[in-house]
């Protein structure tokens, strides 16, 4: 009996000690950074939803719709970031040639928009910071934008508030891309780069939230 009693308190004993030693362990601190919760909203935009221009440059209707919608999480540093990653891409309604990718990235209090291989930084802040930004090292993309707040504006006998027009300048001076937006999403945007030349005026659109 006394060997069975010994051997029980031994197993306590240790019990106690594993976890005494677990529980001195120090644990690693780790901080959570979300997307900015207006600007999440404001490019809320789920799968289903599309834009249809029509591009008065090419004379043709296109169209972009988006395709996933992904928020995640990733750990660096002992930080978890949130990541929202909108995938939209591009298509002709009356042509086989196909469109381009547009897929947004939501960081913090940044939303950044990929059109192929052209990166454009819409906002470095939320609510949209309105003025010259510089980006630096990024030539030959986009190396400056100015943003302006022009309150209303009208395509296709339709009004449009609270619109910002997003305007991305090139080192070299001919070249510059313009974006109209607005919490209806795309309302024009003027393509004019070394790599594509649009002109694209809202038809209509539908965003599902």
């Amino acid at each position: 009996m006394k060997s069975i009693y010994q051997n029980y308190l031994a197993t306590i004993v240790f019990s106690m000690f594993i976890i005494g030693l677990f529980s001195c362990t120090p644990k690693k601190n780790t901080s959570t950074v979300y997307v900015n919760a207006g600007l999440k909203n404001y490019f809320n935009y789920q799968v289903g939803s599309y834009w249809v221009f029509y591009d008065s440059l090419n004379n043709i209707y296109d169209s972009i719709c988006v395709t996933n919608y992904d928020d995640n999480f990733e750990l660096t540093n002992n930080i978890s970031n949130e990541n929202v990653s909108i995938g939209i891409y591009g298509f002709y309604l009356n042509s086989t040639t196909d469109g381009m990718e547009w897929p947004i990235v939501l960081g913090g209090i940044k939303a950044t928009l990929f059109v192929n291989d052209i990166t454009y930084r819409f906002t470095e802040n939320f609510p949209f910071f309105t003025g010259l930004q510089s980006f630096a090292g990024s030539d030959p993309y986009p190396i400056s934008s100015f943003t302006s707040l022009i309150g209303s504006n009208y395509i296709n006998n339709i009004k449009y508030d609270s619109v910002y027009k997003l305007s991305f300048y090139y080192s070299n001076i001919v070249y510059s891309d313009t974006f109209y937006i607005n919490r209806d999403g795309f309302l024009i945007v003027i393509l004019n780069n070394q790599y594509f030349h649009r002109k694209l005026y809202l038809d209509r659109h539908k965003i599902i939230l």
